[in-house]
């Protein structure tokens, strides 16, 4: 997310890729609801919201316990610090 937003106007259009990149089922469901799916510009996208729920129902359906949370996401290449991150 901070590589989103240190050039927001040229990459905000790239965050459903992004989001569709992460392991959203392997994220700790409080962090998910509590951190990931109040930031703002998750909110202002309806696909990334869908892509939170279905996250969220495969956990429910799937009783995952993970506990690990990812500080660092490899995308396309490039890597770069999620903010997120505790």
């Amino acid at each position: 997310m901070r590589w989103v937003r240190s050039q927001l106007g040229l990459r905000k259009r790239h965050i459903v890729q992004i989001l569709e990149n992460i392991r959203l089922v392997t994220v700790d469901r409080a962090y998910l609801e509590d951190v990931i799916e109040k930031d703002q510009l998750i909110q202002e996208s309806e696909t990334c919201k869908q892509l939170i729920e279905q996250a969220k129902i495969y956990q429910e359906t799937n009783d995952t316990n993970n506990t690990g949370m990812f500080s660092i996401i490899m995308c396309q290449g490039v890597c770069f610090s999620v903010v997120f991150a505790t």
